[in-house]
């Protein structure tokens, strides 16, 4: 995926919770390992591990660590969060190939957090990244990325897991699995609730590209973006012997090189799919779904979704059945600019407001704007909300695009902070998230038909590495019945 997606993902206004004893780590710390405290912190994330009691934060300062972590040393489950102090950009866990990157394998609960890591280049036989045996962590704001499994879960397996364990807001890319499923993430007798995540160019070599999964598991997948992945059967999410429920997700251009380019179906439990868009997967039997083998008695129900192709491009085995339900479209989805990865969905979508809101699990969506507008849901993992976004590396002197979903004909505010607030001031068009007076403002154009103004800009000389700008926008005029303040934006130059 672009950087767009990855720092709409990641940007967030609120601090870490710090509660009990912090612990701080950092990898240019000069004594080894250290004592943990801010003058004199631990080198090595495992450290903080061990030394946290529950209730404790082990709060990690930027840099790369070459280690492999354990949220239960010596059979003993910490209920910690192990968190980054500036995101996954700066703070790396690199697993060095010699096992699971991250490991909960001693009855860790919810408490157990994992919070805003890069986590690379791990090499095992399940879950090359994170490795989840029958506890029920939390995983959310990292990215999960370039690690291996030779038999499931490139990015994530989790087995014998409740619906406690949560899988959220991380991105999950180009991960492998060179001999087995769930490139992405393999759920196998497992329960997880994998949401608002985006799962992309991760691959395998026999099930499931983006997600696999098997016996008997049931996790709700929800508001996931599902793109680019690829397998020999179920590009973007194989389900065998298992019941998902699968809602409000996007899933675009997977491959499957035999059967079932976007989701294959074998299971007689009977999946479940709303409110999700399958268009331009890929496979030379059931592009969009395939449901088998032949004889297998396998189902899946479908309602509320935009299917390219309609019934056409779902494939039905002998003795399987697809039961097809109301509000079914297949209509071209208006992403924003789907060649560059911008899967917001236009004004002008037939996506929006065509959704149930009877299938809705989750306040808001992928990228935190409300779920449901309106009172109504639209299809896919964007529920079309007034945002503001950018495009491209924030690097001095070079172009960036910023992007303002609002609504056609609205004129719309640009401002630039000097810092941001939290809690924010109050307006009558919602929260306003930067320092006041801010820094500069200026009215930047008038949003065109589709709802979407591009605003391209070049990245000021003066701003230095590691420096943050925070940005807002105001859609439409101060005063008006439908103007409104979009989310805060913080650049954060590379």
């Amino acid at each position: 995926m672009k950087s767009t997606m990855i720092l709409i993902l990641f940007f967030s206004l609120s601090s870490i919770g710090m509660s009990q004893t912090t612990w701080y780590v950092d990898d240019d710390a000069p004594n080894d390992p250290g004592s943990g405290t801010q003058s004199d912190p631990f080198l090595k994330i495992q450290y903080g591990i061990d030394a946290a009691s529950d209730g404790d934060t082990v709060l990690v300062l930027p840099g790369t660590y070459v280690e492999r972590i354990d949220f239960g040393p010596g059979g003993n489950p910490k209920s910690i969060t192990v968190a980054s102090d500036r995101g996954p950009a700066d703070t790396i866990i690199d697993g060095s190939q010699s096992g699971s990157v991250v490991t909960f394998q001693s009855g860790e609960g919810p408490g157990s957090v994992l919070d805003g890591f890069t986590i690379t280049n791990g090499l095992a036989g399940e879950g090359g990244g994170v490795i989840c045996l029958g506890s029920d962590a939390t995983i959310l704001n990292n990215m999960i990325t370039e690690n291996t499994a030779q038999g499931s879960g490139g990015g994530i397996f989790c087995y014998g897991t409740s619906n406690a364990l949560e899988i959220r807001n991380n991105i999950i890319a180009t991960n492998h699995v060179t001999n087995g499923a769930g490139g992405g993430i393999s759920s196998f007798e497992a329960f997880p609730v994998i949401a608002n995540n985006i799962i992309s160019g991760n691959t395998a070599s026999n099930e499931g590209g983006g997600i696999v999964c098997f016996d008997t598991t049931s996790p709700t997948i929800t508001n996931n973006l599902i793109v680019e992945n690829e397998a020999n059967i179920g590009g973007g999410i194989h389900c065998e012997g298992s019941y998902p429920t699968i809602t409000n997700n996007t899933i675009t251009n997977n491959t499957a090189i035999a059967s079932g380019g976007g989701i294959y179906c074998s299971s007689r439990y009977v999946p479940t799919v709303s409110n999700t868009i399958l268009w331009t997967n890929i496979a030379p039997v059931g592009p969009e779904i395939s449901i088998g083998p032949a004889n297998s008695n396998s189902t899946l129900t479908i309602s509320r979704s935009d299917v390219q192709g309609g019934q056409s491009s779902v494939n039905v085995e002998t003795g399987c059945t697809l039961n097809w339900g109301p509000g079914m479209i297949n209509a071209v989805p208006s992403f924003v600019d789907s060649p560059n990865d911008d899967y917001h969905l236009t004004w002008n979508s037939p996506c929006r407001d065509a959704g149930d809101n009877s299938f809705v699990t989750e306040q808001y969506d992928f990228e935190g704007d409300p779920r449901i507008v309106q009172n109504r849901v639209d299809i896919g993992a964007d529920q079309y909300y007034y945002h503001l976004y950018h495009v491209g590396a924030v690097i001095p002197g070079s172009p960036i695009a910023l992007k303002i979903v609002g609504f056609p004909t609205a004129p719309i505010t640009l401002y630039l902070g000097s810092g941001t607030v939290d809690p924010p001031y109050s307006t009558q068009h919602g929260d306003f998230w930067l320092n006041w007076p801010p820094l500069w403002k200026g009215q930047i154009g008038t949003a065109p038909g589709n709802g979407v103004l591009v605003y391209s800009a070049t990245v000021p000389t003066g701003w230095t590495s590691g420096s943050e700008h925070p940005l807002q926008a105001l859609v439409g005029p101060w005063g008006g019945p439908f103007t409104w303040l979009t989310n805060a934006e913080v650049l954060a130059v590379d």
